[in-house]
């Protein structure tokens, strides 16, 4: 199989986009989807930190994972303009639930 130049720009422009929204790509299991092009997003981290590392939250091809990532963006453009939060009020809550961990962490190893 062979990809042309705009593909690897495709690739590269949606790979940027899910690092900077807090997530990853990652090979599927084999139970997700029988074509070896399936990508898998994954959590970055600690950046989503709700999320275990290991859960897979979305499985497809490249247009799949480009159509996803533009819903995610919607729907926080969305809540954003009815004002139901800001970047402050989730990054708050991102600290804090990182903070409860680490504190359960701390409890767990004394």
């Amino acid at each position: 199989m062979s990809i042309g130049y705009n593909t690897l720009l495709k690739l590269r422009r949606v790979e940027d986009k899910a690092n900077h929204m807090g997530f990853r790509f990652g090979p599927s299991r084999p139970r997700a989807i029988p074509a070896s092009d399936a990508i898998t997003l994954y959590p970055w981290l600690d950046k989503l930190p709700e999320y275990s590392r290991d859960a897979e939250l979305f499985t497809g091809n490249l247009d799949e994972v480009d159509t996803f990532l533009i819903g995610v963006q919607w729907s926080n453009n969305y809540l954003k303009m009815l004002r139901l939060v800001t970047d402050e009020k989730i990054e708050r809550k991102e600290q804090d639930v990182r903070n409860r961990l680490l504190v359960q962490l701390l409890k767990d190893s004394a």
